[in-house]
């Protein structure tokens, strides 16, 4: 079937330079060569998480060409004789509400890692993606808009062929975690026994949008990928403050955009959700 399975297949992330730069560290040569070096303990995995990069602001071809950076990095820290200990690439992946596009990201994301995996000799590598809600467009006050939202990411997730999705509560500041948990869980169950997503196999193929946006993300975001390998690689890229200025001005554009309203979010800054209170003024 089409559907991933949900939470029961969710597999644990060790992308060590990733970690690092989250914890504000510049990563060292050290880190890769202790990864490397300990193949075993991670199952013979590469772990790559891209979801922090889209809750930071980076557009979606900076997503993928970081992605192809980290793993071109750490396939190139193993030693030529080990490389067939590597079994397989764990990608997590935040999707945002640019339904379309976000279809197109890991329909890429699963054509352009096996290209650079057949650079070091390793064919037909498993390319495994798991998908969230990203945090980036989702409202404080509105949590059932942020639900309606959850809904065409987990849609746009399914059809660009994740394989497994996290489910995360769709509320931001309340209490009431489990109803909201339980609720992300069943979009999910709702897909497939209500608009049967389980029953195509890859909704997406037959259609020319979906496959012109994904061939134009793959030719820009490998252009950037070399770029960003021609600075030296990822560690070299974070190292020499290129990533964070990258990102912090599709960050700062994404803002613009949210404060001006040329990009609008219901609930988030236009139609806000009026309080009781806010609502008995105006009568």
């Amino acid at each position: 079937g089409m559907l991933p399975k949900v939470d029961a297949s969710i597999q644990a992330l060790n992308d060590v330079l990733t970690k690092a730069v989250v914890a504000g560290k510049k990563p060292k040569e050290s880190i890769l060569t202790h990864w490397s070096e300990n193949l075993a303990e991670n199952n013979g995995r590469i772990a790559i998480d891209l979801s922090v990069y889209q809750n930071a602001g980076a557009t979606i071809v900076q997503q993928l060409a970081i992605g192809l950076t980290l793993f071109n990095e750490y396939l190139g820290s193993v030693e030529t004789t080990a490389i067939n200990q590597i079994k397989g690439c764990t990608i997590q992946v935040a999707v945002g509400s640019v339904y379309f596009l976000e279809v197109a990201k890991l329909r890429a994301l699963k054509a352009l890692f096996p290209i650079d995996a057949k650079e070091y000799g390793l064919e037909d590598l498993p390319i495994y993606i798991q998908a969230q809600s990203t945090l980036i467009n989702k409202s404080i006050q509105d949590e059932h808009n942020n639900m309606l939202r959850q809904t065409t990411e987990q849609m746009a997730a399914i059809i660009g062929g994740a394989d497994a999705i996290i489910a995360e509560g769709y509320n931001l500041t309340s209490n009431d975690t489990n109803n909201a948990q339980r609720w992300s869980r069943n979009i999910s169950y709702l897909l497939r026994s209500e608009s049967y997503f389980d029953q195509v196999d890859d909704p997406g193929k037959v259609s020319y949008f979906i496959e012109h946006l994904t061939s134009l993300l793959k030719v820009n975001s490998w252009e950037s990928f070399l770029k960003f390998e021609e600075a030296g690689g990822f560690i070299s890229i974070v190292n020499q403050g290129i990533l964070e200025e990258a990102i912090s001005q599709s960050a700062h554009q994404l803002k613009t955009a949210f404060e001006e309203q040329k990009m609008v979010l219901v609930g988030v800054n236009k139609y806000q959700k009026t309080t009781t209170e806010d609502s008995k003024q105006k009568v």
